[in-house]
């Protein structure tokens, strides 16, 4: 397995120094736990290509236990897309979790050689942004195990079970992939006005709420400890407020903005811009904002739409959005998502409740 880097970019001697076999990272951690040792090699190995994509995927096997090499042998008369596919069904197997699917990012969007089903990540292709899972420690399904099957004999179709959460209503203008300071300002405001858009009608207790939980939406719900919600909505604000004044002085802000700008920060003005990309940026870079019909509201895959649904599938660490396509009741992956208030459990416990049930979906 090599790195294949454009020659504008690197020489042949920058190749073998920064790209070649002495960088790739420690595997060893990725090792520890034959049930997702795979899966957590590839999230690692991610980065590197290899002229022929199936060369990625079984160069990977001589690095996993014999358990996993026994059980998953290198078959070159596979297709990429037979490859890939198979992967998936031999984690959903042998995790019982789901996670390997929201591996499947598609935004920005790419559009492979092989013809993947929407839920079969493609290994060769090196995404911008990282699924959620991976990332965050989330626990959405709780303790519960992947329900799921293949519906053909290709594996084109999987079926899941997985609890409906709600409809997506709105969602906000996706930040691309790089981006600038001035895409995550440019978000802000259009998120910002959406969100004064839903307060109306709304009391103050309620509208502070739905305020606070917007800023835990800008940082995925990573509010750092030394901060309350509270607190943090006045960072969030006060940072995104006083940088917009020094970056655009005749840009026009809305008086809650302007209120927010004058506010004492916790953060040395020289360390600004650094503390928003790290806390804020980083998490929006490839999503968008959104609102779905029964209020709740995240931030998620820039490629939603109003209309998707999202689910919480069951042994899978975050909620994912699906969108109906064709006239047999089949659903397209989308990606992952951040709801509010739903990340560790709660779906699981309305389930139990009887609030919620649980329901089945063909993915194709």
């Amino acid at each position: 397995m090599r790195s294949i880097i454009s020659s504008d970019q690197f020489s042949h001697s920058q190749v073998l120094i920064y790209k070649g076999p002495a960088s790739l990272p420690d595997l060893r951690p990725c090792l520890g736990s034959r049930k997702r040792a795979e899966l957590q090699t590839l999230r690692a190995c991610q980065r590197k290509l290899a002229s022929d994509p199936k060369d990625k995927l079984f160069g990977i096997l001589g690095i996993l236990p014999e358990k996993i090499r026994e059980d998953f042998r290198a078959d070159y008369s596979l297709s990429v897309k037979e490859v890939c596919t198979e992967v998936v069904d031999y984690l959903l197997k042998t995790t019982e979790r789901l996670g390997v699917i929201c591996e499947a990012i598609h935004f920005p969007v790419h559009t492979g050689s092989s013809s993947l089903p929407s839920f079969v990540p493609d290994w060769s292709h090196i995404p911008q942004t990282t699924s959620l899972g991976h990332k965050y420690n989330f626990s959405a399904a709780g303790s519960t195990k992947a329900s799921s099957r293949f519906l053909d004999e290709r594996l084109n179709k999987l079926e899941i079970s997985a609890i409906y959460l709600d409809t997506i209503e709105i969602q906000g203008v996706a930040v691309g992939t790089p981006c600038t300071l001035a895409d995550y300002f440019m978000a802000f405001l259009h998120w910002r006005a959406l969100l004064l858009d839903c307060l109306k009608g709304l009391d103050e207790t309620a509208g502070h709420q739905l305020q606070e939980e917007f800023s835990a939406s800008l940082c995925l719900g990573q509010v750092p400890l030394r901060w309350k919600p509270r607190q943090w909505l006045t960072v969030c604000y006060g940072l995104f407020a006083k940088l917009l004044h020094e970056r655009l002085p005749h840009l026009p802000l809305d008086q809650g903005l302007r209120d927010y700008r004058d506010s004492q920060l916790d953060v040395e003005p020289e360390a600004r811009r650094q503390f928003l990309q790290m806390h804020f940026g980083d998490r929006m870079m490839g999503r968008c904002f959104y609102r779905m019909r029964g209020h709740l509201t995240g931030m998620g895959t820039g490629l939603m739409l109003p209309g998707d649904i999202v689910v919480v599938p069951l042994g899978c660490s975050t909620p994912v959005i699906l969108r109906a396509e064709g006239t047999r009741g089949e659903y397209r992956f989308v990606g992952d998502v951040y709801v509010n208030g739903h990340m560790n459990g709660e779906a699981v416990e309305q389930l139990k409740s009887g609030l919620r049930k649980v329901e089945k979906y063909v993915l194709h």
